[in-house]
C-alpha cells in the first residue's frame, strides 16, 4: 500500500457551501439539487467475514474519506464530494465495520478502524492514495498512515 498524503478536514459548522465557493459537479439537468454524490450506486467488497460499504465518484487520484464519529457515508455533504471530484480527485467515502451499510462487529477504536481504509485500498488496488477524516476519522487517517 502506497499512501503518499494525509488531508485532514476540518468542517466548521457555520460554512456554508456558498460561503467556502463549493459549486457541484454532475448536477443532473432540471434537478439542481442532484449530485454525483448522493446518485452514487452503493457497492461493497467482501473481506475477512465482513462487508465493507463504499460508494465512488469522479476520476483521478484516489481519495478516501473517513467519516466522523458515528457517521456513514451519507454524513458527508454531496456538493462537497462533487468539488472534490471536480478538482480530479476519485472520491471514496464508505462505512466502517459494522455501522451503516456495512457487517461485521464495530469498534470506535480509531488504530483498529484503520483495517477498514487499508482493506478498501488493497481490494480497489488503489495506488497514490489520499486520505481525508473528519474528526474521529481524521485520527483514522491519520493512524492507517503512520502504521502503513
Amino acid at each position: 500500500m502506497r499512501l503518499t498524503a494525509l488531508l485532514v478536514l476540518l468542517v466548521l459548522p457555520f460554512a456554508t457551501p456558498a460561503e467556502a465557493q463549493i459549486s457541484p459537479v454532475d448536477v443532473l439537468p432540471g434537478s439542481p439539487e442532484r449530485h454525483a454524490a448522493t446518485d452514487a450506486p452503493n457497492r461493497f467488497i467482501e473481506i475477512d467475514g465482513r462487508r465493507i460499504a463504499y460508494r465512488s465518484i469522479g476520476a483521478g487520484r484516489p481519495l478516501i474519506l473517513c467519516i466522523r464519529f458515528r457517521g456513514n457515508m451519507d454524513s458527508w455533504d454531496p456538493a462537497f464530494l462533487d468539488a472534490l471530484a471536480s478538482n480530479g480527485f476519485r472520491v471514496i467515502t464508505f462505512d466502517y465495520t459494522g455501522l451503516g451499510l456495512s457487517t461485521g462487529e464495530p469498534t470506535y477504536n480509531p488504530i483498529e478502524m484503520t483495517k477498514d481504509p487499508r482493506d478498501l485500498i488493497a481490494a480497489l488496488n488503489l495506488e497514490d492514495v489520499v486520505l481525508g477524516g473528519w474528526s474521529l476519522g481524521g485520527l483514522v487517517a491519520q493512524s492507517t498512515l503512520a502504521l502503513s
